[in-house]
């Protein structure tokens, strides 16, 4: 429900003019991390896509979202918070994937893609790694209504690979809503 309500009010401000705000360092490194988390979907989504695999890897997201979960406890930050963080990011990943196949289907496979398990994953667990650290840096900021309204604006000026803008926007939108919730 939260995520609804999240998204609602992404898309609603969407059309709202916001003076610039000034930059705040710890909010933005994490930011551009997520993104960076989110852009590695396109890769997925390639190797997927000649493979034929599912989207769906319920094993993986397990131990994604529990090795999150160690690494916030590691420095202090509550494991629920970490699990809502990280569920945010594989379901916007998996919305990514299947928007960029459903965008495929029909074409032929792709010549060229990284390796999943040596590429792509170790690429993802240090992403992970430095997430959560940055979460932790700023969650006292993103605790703030000053910083949710700092991850709103600075997100819907978040740019993507031009071909495929549609399939990133509304899962950046899911991306960020668990930096926008009151806790």
């Amino acid at each position: 429900m939260r995520a609804i309500a999240a998204v609602g009010l992404f898309l609603g401000m969407a059309g709202v003019c916001v003076a610039q705000t000034k930059p705040n360092p710890p909010i933005d490194r994490l930011l551009n991390l997520l993104r960076e988390r989110l852009m590695t979907a396109k890769a997925v989504a390639m190797v997927k896509f000649n493979s034929g695999a599912p989207v769906e890897d319920k094993k993986r997201e397990e131990a994604v979202i529990a090795m999150a979960v160690k690494d916030g406890k590691d420095v202090g930050v509550k494991p629920e918070r970490i699990a809502e963080l990280f569920t945010a990011q594989i379901e916007s990943g998996k919305a990514v994937q299947r928007a960029l196949i459903a965008g495929w289907t029909g074409k032929p496979k792709f010549t060229k893609v990284p390796n999943l398990a040596k590429e792509i994953r170790p690429k993802l667990d240090g992403l992970t790694d430095r997430i959560v650290f940055a979460f932790h840096v700023a969650e006292r900021e993103l605790a703030t209504p000053e910083g949710h309204k700092y991850v709103i604006d600075k997100s819907r000026n978040m740019t993507f690979e031009s071909g495929d803008v549609a399939a990133f926007a509304r899962p950046w939108i899911l991306a960020v809503a668990p930096l926008t919730w009151h806790k």
